[in-house]
């Protein structure tokens, strides 16, 4: 797959498999999201910068926030163009962002992504000046609000159930992979309300969650009419959500 404009982007080609898909046959959020995972760090393995090699070098990139919008969620066996851009980092967050086109050029999805560069011993955060790769990045054309972007939970959040992480959650980082996280959130809604299309879903990873570790899962809808959920293990938050849904 070709790294374009001075390797400053990087894109992709892929059709949606059956395994993919809801009950409505359209692309999981949470695949959705592993396809713009996977394509963030494809580019860096064409960059010569690969998890093993920045592992190896004590830096490792976690992802902090997203904000995914969606026109249309892809149908299974669906064609689609994936492009990735990294743009200039916003004090510690590096930031990339994530696009989604049908064949005939339509788009689809886009994300804004942000993610701190992380020491995988100590987890202490990096700054981008103490970056040892070379990672060409973009001039900001769109500047992303996401850095400070973060919903207000509405009053009255009521329990959405306790979901305990095991291996299949889990990446290389020993935590619940990121994407899995749109998994947990759309099971914790009402049933009926996944019939829905998702237009729109901001996530921001707080604290890691680990192999045995229980998040106890609190939900509630906006004056807007959106889900907020929020997950929690004792007495920290591990992730802040809220799902859009047409």
């Amino acid at each position: 797959m070709p790294l374009i404009n001075d390797n400053k982007q990087y894109e992709k080609n892929i059709q949606v498999q059956s395994y993919e898909c809801d009950i409505l046959n359209r692309i999981k959020l949470s695949y959705l999201l592993r396809h713009m995972q996977e394509i963030s760090g494809e580019h860096l393995d064409e960059l010569g910068l690969p998890y093993e090699r920045l592992a190896e070098l004590g830096q490792v990139f976690l992802l902090a926030k997203l904000r995914l919008k969606i026109e249309r969620l892809p149908r299974c066996r669906e064609r689609m163009r994936l492009l990735t851009t990294p743009k200039l980092p916003i004090k510690a967050q590096f930031i990339r962002t994530n696009e989604i086109f049908s064949e005939a050029g339509e788009r689809l999805a886009v994300a804004d992504t942000t993610w701190l560069l992380v020491d995988p011993r100590s987890r202490r955060i990096l700054r981008p000046k103490e970056f040892t790769g070379v990672l060409p990045m973009t001039e900001d054309l769109e500047p992303t609000t996401l850095t400070r972007y973060r919903p207000l939970p509405p009053e009255g959040l009521e329990p959405a159930g306790v979901r305990e992480v095991r291996y299949s959650d889990l990446d290389i980082n020993r935590h619940m992979n990121n994407a899995g996280y749109a998994d947990v959130i759309c099971d914790a809604l009402p049933f009926g309300e996944l019939e829905r299309e998702a237009k729109e879903l901001y996530l921001h990873y707080q604290n890691e969650v680990r192999e045995g570790e229980r998040i106890s899962l609190l939900r509630g809808k906006t004056p807007e009419g959106s889900w907020y959920l929020r997950g929690e293990k004792e007495t920290l938050c591990c992730f802040e959500a809220l799902l859009t849904l047409e």
